[in-house]
């Protein structure tokens, strides 16, 4: 069966969610669907944003992204004029698929004739105080349902009523490998985000506490916002916002990866630093305890203490036993490869369709 299919997102950013709704759109366009993205028309930044960003007190807008997530890409994307894209800037479809519970208003409001409406959800997406119950009334709207981890497969079960089709979040394992070069002695990564889910902070109370230790420790972070003002140790590294050729290199420099989530919908970083066979150290958030195990990293409550011990406990591992954690990494990336997921999200798109078509005739 070939799909005509649409993808609705706000923008084209440097997220791992936009990153694999690309990624996902071109696999399936390349499986022979015809398959476009209509991401809204985004206003410009306000001139006192400009002035902050300068000041290195906002986030950067960046405006190279399509030459980032869309490099090397040749699947459509349509900038529709409108914020919010409507009939007259979505084309007439077999599928129309909703990213982001923004976008599920917008598919709401399409017509029949834009086709079945599916809701892909990446995370429990609550994160604004002034939109919670706009956020909630979009989880409950009668959409086919396709979610990446376990975790929201059972928020959408039991807070909106709703059965999902699971699609796990893949990852490229030719891009991120372990590589040959040595890994940098004490050197320990991790993403840093100002967002209050992502919880980064604790990553750097836990390598002050570890540092008590192992004065040698190193921390090396990247992210998407300049470097903030309070980075003035001498012992942590940070690059803002890295080409995605970086990205690789960040992961297997590395001793160990910190996660640090509160909350997730998935967390691709986990995936990325196993297939670079690096063991991961992670709170209990998205796909965390469905992926993280003793052999492959430390899974850990939340709190610096915790993260701290694991940090020196993995640091002052042998290079043999160091070695094997590493490998069970990787293993467990080569489980999660993104072929996989494209595979899970055709058959599941595929089911909708058919089940669709069995219901109208």
């Amino acid at each position: 069966m070939t799909l005509t299919i649409n993808f609705l997102v706000p923008e084209i950013n440097h997220s791992g969610g936009t990153k694999i709704i690309v990624d996902q759109a071109q696999a399936l366009q390349d499986r022979g669907h015809d398959v476009q993205i209509i991401a809204a028309g985004q206003p410009q930044p306000s001139w006192r944003h400009r002035i902050k960003s300068w000041l290195g007190r906002a986030p950067v807008r960046r405006t190279d992204v399509y030459e980032t997530h869309l490099s090397d890409r040749n699947v459509r994307v349509i900038q529709a004029k409108p914020v919010e894209p409507g009939d007259a800037d979505v084309r007439d479809a077999d599928i129309s698929i909703a990213t982001w519970w923004m976008t599920g208003e917008w598919l709401a409001r399409l017509s029949p004739a834009k086709g079945i409406k599916v809701h892909f959800v990446q995370g429990h997406e609550l994160f604004f105080p002034d939109h919670i119950e706009r956020a909630k009334a979009v989880y409950r709207q009668p959409f086919h349902k396709i979610v990446v981890s376990n975790w929201l497969r059972q928020v959408m079960r039991d807070d909106y009523g709703h059965d999902s089709l699971l699609v796990n979040n893949g990852v490229d394992v030719v891009r991120f490998h372990p590589g040959n070069e040595p890994r940098v002695a004490n050197l320990i990564g991790g993403i840093w985000s100002s967002s209050a889910t992502k919880n980064t902070q604790m990553m750097i109370d836990a390598m002050i506490i570890a540092r008590r230790s192992n004065p040698a420790l190193r921390l090396s972070l990247f992210g998407a916002e300049p470097r903030p003002a309070t980075f003035d140790k001498p012992w942590i590294d940070y690059e803002f916002a890295p080409p995605q050729s970086r990205l690789p290199i960040h992961y297997r420099q590395a001793r160990a990866w910190l996660w640090s989530s509160f909350a997730e919908g998935f967390g691709l970083p986990l995936l990325e630093a196993m297939a670079s066979g690096t063991p991961v150290i992670a709170t209990k958030a998205g796909a965390a305890p469905d992926l993280v195990t003793p052999l492959n990293g430390r899974l850990i409550d939340t709190n610096p203490q915790a993260m701290a011990d694991a940090i020196l406990e993995i640091a002052a591992m042998n290079d043999v036993t160091w070695g094997q954690m590493s490998q069970a990494a990787r293993a467990t990336a080569t489980q999660h490869d993104m072929r996989h997921c494209y595979d899970q999200m055709e058959a599941a798109l595929i089911q909708i369709a058919q089940t669709n078509r069995s219901s109208r005739s």
